[in-house]
């Protein structure tokens, strides 16, 4: 739609739409930098009947594999985990509302994930568009990687809120679980932080959590 926006005639629209269906690899989400940044190019170029492939190219080939592996921590290896999270928690906590529980979770599972990569898709796209060629050097990028950290630990206060409800209702009066926890807790947040565990390593720590707190009860009775 942006390019037929742009273009001042049919031909000018397929020449851009054939030149731009080239192969091009990136995240889904955020991809919508470039898109917003060669949008601006080619407006730029046909204002001023220039050519903007130069550009344009070197955009996609510095942009495309770091939005790439941005967008994948993001939104495959940190969100999604967390999204499930939130929906487990609602499903324990309105069981004797079953089965619509079931049916809020998956409202809340939807929203979430929903609500953010949709932001991206609009912001990304306004920034590029702003940006042009900066959009190599624009800080909503950089800071990418500071907010993956952030919905990691958001999303592991989440799991421990769920295995405190978890323990609390099954082991009622026996604290031994959530020194377990906590004990596990600090350890996947401090490799996390040293990027020694990357992604849904913090999950699997704390599920190591469960499993011994399991085994020591069993044995203990």
């Amino acid at each position: 739609p942006g390019i037929r926006r742009i273009s001042e005639n049919h031909e000018q629209t397929q020449r851009l739409l054939k030149r731009h269906s080239e192969y091009f690899n990136s995240h889904p989400f955020m991809s919508s930098f470039i898109l917003g940044s060669v949008l601006r190019l080619e407006e730029n170029a046909i204002n001023n009947s220039g050519n903007a492939h130069k550009d344009i190219e070197i955009i996609k080939t510095r942009l495309a594999g770091v939005l790439g592996s941005l967008g994948d921590r993001l939104f495959w290896k940190f969100l999604k985990p967390l999204a499930s999270i939130v929906a487990l928690i609602m499903i324990f906590t309105l069981r004797e509302f079953y089965p619509w529980n079931m049916f809020v979770s998956l409202v809340y599972f939807l929203f979430i994930f929903n609500v953010l990569h949709l932001f991206y898709r609009l912001f990304g796209i306004l920034q590029g568009y702003r940006s042009g060629t900066g959009v190599i050097h624009n800080k909503s990028i950089q800071c990418i990687e500071r907010l993956n950290f952030r919905i990691t630990c958001f999303a592991l206060g989440f799991l421990g809120l769920l295995s405190v409800l978890e323990l609390r209702e099954a082991y009622a009066g026996d604290f031994l679980g959530i020194i377990i926890f906590i004990a596990a807790s600090s350890t996947a947040f401090l490799l996390n932080y040293k990027k020694s565990l990357p992604g849904l390593g913090i999950i699997a720590s704390l599920a190591v959590s469960f499993i011994i707190y399991s085994l020591f009860h069993l044995t203990g009775n």
